[in-house]
């Protein structure tokens, strides 16, 4: 990513408008950025909560497909969504297809070439990466001392084919041979897995596969490989699609409850409920146990429909999203203008249910206003204006 930084003049670290100038939501999103050519970032920023013990913070991912980087959660884009995390959370997310090349045992100023490389994929679309290496201290690259890696990856629904070109250039810089481990994440448990070097078939007890069902990730372990070799992997699967879609919406209510501060034995009968995202009415037995911050995770995990105060370069902006467009979930805005002359004075007000994206300007200084998110008629979510917490 430094080497396209310095020849093609693309910052490592871009805001989203950089890249979709078009989208609304791209200019709403403070703090969160592309890092590279693959990831999306949008890393904690707010302490965590005394009730949830968690931070909080809203995600919007661009159109297409999105799978967090180590989870392997998919995620659809063109979409908002809350996430509560700890202090191991970071809020990474890759784009299908994305390839993501680590050195798996770099050490504190650490430059010399890798003699293992791990390589993380991601399934959805397909994607081509150079990967670039030089000696890492002197500026010998100018004379062409650098060698590239070309790693492709086709991709079509049922089937993935991932190679490694042998490496180009000056390839002194980097072992003759290396140890490759490939880990395919967000997808299923494929129904077969082949391997080529240099266009032979590798032998069943060469190559080493392990299927890591809660990250929905294959890690590929190859052998050494000559860098002058090419290295083919292919995965197959008989259903329609090699992506992981797994609802992990239970998941996060348990991680959310886990957290929590409340009676133990609301826990323990919260942990044996079903979790039924349809008909939230179940919840109403333990709203009286839970704070206005708890309530908020669950409905917005439940639901995945929420809202946010964002300052956007000293701008203060109300996001609303419901990507269901779910009719339980309503919202009403209401606001006093306090024009310094009185008979100019005047209220407004506006009730709907929420839809997929919605944003709200609290831009005037003299504008009292507040805005409240309807879960059905269990929980609501209130968001005021700067002059009215003032």
């Amino acid at each position: 990513m430094a080497w396209r930084d310095h020849t093609e003049s693309v910052p490592l670290v871009r805001p989203m408008y950089f890249h979709h100038p078009e989208a609304e939501a791209a200019y709403t999103t403070p703090h969160q950025y592309y890092f590279g050519s693959e990831l999306v970032v949008a890393p904690h920023l707010s302490e965590r909560d005394d009730d949830t013990h968690l931070a909080r913070r809203s995600v919007w991912l661009p159109e297409g497909e999105w799978f967090d980087v180590f989870s392997g959660e998919q995620y659809d884009g063109d979409r908002w969504h809350a996430r509560y995390g700890d202090l191991q959370d970071l809020p990474v997310y890759a784009k299908a297809g994305a390839i993501v090349p680590t050195d798996p045992d770099v050490g504190s100023g650490d430059v010399d070439t890798p003699k293992r490389l791990r390589i993380v994929a991601f399934p959805g679309d397909d994607n081509e990466f150079e990967l670039y290496e030089d000696d890492g201290t002197s500026l010998d690259h100018r004379d062409g001392a650098f060698v590239t890696t070309t790693l492709t990856q086709q991709y079509q629904g049922d089937r993935l084919q991932f190679e490694i070109d042998p490496a180009e250039g000056d390839r002194s810089l980097v072992p003759d041979e290396r140890e490759y481990e490939v880990a395919f994440r967000g997808v299923v448990d494929p129904d077969s897995v082949s391997v080529s070097l240099d266009g032979e078939q590798a032998g069943d007890g060469s190559i080493e596969t392990n299927y890591i069902a809660e990250e929905a990730t294959l890690a590929v372990e190859l052998p050494a490989v000559a860098v002058t070799d090419g290295v083919t992997i292919s995965l197959d699967t008989e259903d329609d699609s090699l992506v992981s879609r797994r609802d992990r919406t239970d998941e996060h209510v348990e991680r959310i409850l886990h957290h929590c501060e409340m009676p133990v034995s609301a826990k323990d009968q919260l942990l044996e409920e079903t979790f039924d995202t349809d008909d939230l009415s179940w919840v109403a037995d333990y709203l009286q146990v839970m704070s206005a911050s708890q309530k908020r995770a669950f409905f917005e995990t439940l639901t995945g429909a929420g809202m946010d105060r964002l300052d956007h370069d000293g701008e203060e902006r109300i996001v609303l999203w419901n990507p269901e467009e779910r009719s339980d979930v309503r919202f009403r805005y209401t606001a006093w203008d306090y024009d310094i002359h009185p008979f100019e004075q005047g209220g407004e007000s506006e009730a709907d249910v929420v839809s997929e994206f919605d944003r709200l300007d609290f831009d005037e200084e003299d504008v009292d206003a507040t805005v409240a998110m309807h879960y059905s008629d269990l929980a609501t979510v209130v968001v005021e204006s700067p002059s009215v917490e003032d």
